[in-house]
């Protein structure tokens, strides 16, 4: 395999890997950042949140509620990594046959 389609593959697969977990990984940083703020942060509602005077606290509520998304997308990145494997095989199959 060469190093320019080891790059392209890669990248592939990391974009479909960020498809699927990426809502997740947003609202385990929201959560992160409001332990370390010292702020709550529930699904009910927004609470204030100051961060350097700065309300953030929609913005992290909006964050953590993405992790909801996660149901939605984990299935699409799954069957995407599915057909891209079944793709990537019969390619390589053809060129080795052809």
């Amino acid at each position: 395999m060469k190093k320019g389609s080891l790059f392209i593959h890669g990248s592939i697969c990391l974009g479909i890997f960020l498809i699927g977990f990426g809502p997740i990984i947003i609202a385990v940083t929201a959560s992160a950042i409001a332990s370390i703020a010292g702020c709550t942060l529930d699904e009910g509602s927004a609470n204030p949140c100051l961060i350097f005077a700065v309300d953030v606290g929609e913005t992290l509520y909006s964050m953590a509620m993405l992790g909801w998304i996660t149901r939605a997308t984990l299935p699409v990145a799954a069957a995407l990594f599915v057909i891209y494997g079944i793709v990537t095989l019969v390619l390589r199959l053809m060129n080795r046959t052809g």
